[in-house]
């Protein structure tokens, strides 16, 4: 994951590649998550990038992000913080679903994820990174819409 800042220059293009997309600068702050095990995502903060797969292409304005996989790119509307928060040392979830917390989660404490049932609620929390696993599983608890059993490097999940 790397988030970007560029000056738009025409007669040097900044281009990013990851997996099957390219992300050309247009002048612009951004921030790409291109995962292997996940479908990559733009997220635009500022300016414009252009977003492209194959043959299709997408311009994204701010407050957009884009998800590149089959069938091709799709752009939504996202409140842009949850997706630069790591930048400032911070988890932040947003009306996220458990698949959105889980998928953090693993990528920062290096676990696994099971789970037995998902809740369906979705999750607001601002926690530091600093935060042990313990701690942060702790916080989510709270909600009352979620349990969490770590067993070894396994993150057991139920409603």
């Amino acid at each position: 994951e790397a988030f970007f800042e560029v000056q738009h220059n025409p007669g040097k293009p900044f281009t990013v590649r990851s997996g099957e997309q390219e992300v050309t600068v247009l002048g612009t702050r951004f921030n790409v998550s291109a995962y292997s095990n996940e479908l990559p995502i733009t997220t635009l903060v500022q300016g414009s990038v252009r977003v492209s797969r194959g043959g299709q292409t997408k311009v994204l304005v701010p407050g957009q992000q884009s998800t590149v996989g089959a069938p091709g790119i799709g752009i939504k509307n996202v409140e842009v913080e949850p997706s630069i928060a790591w930048k400032e040392g911070l988890f932040l979830f947003r009306s996220a679903s458990i698949e959105t917390v889980t998928a953090q989660l693993r990528r920062w404490y290096d676990v696994e994820v099971e789970f037995r049932g998902k809740p369906k609620e979705h999750f607001n929390a601002t926690i530091k990174r600093t935060e042990s696993l313990a701690r942060v599983l702790e916080v989510l608890e709270g909600s009352g819409y979620v349990n969490f059993t770590v067993d070894g490097k396994k993150l057991i999940v139920q409603p």
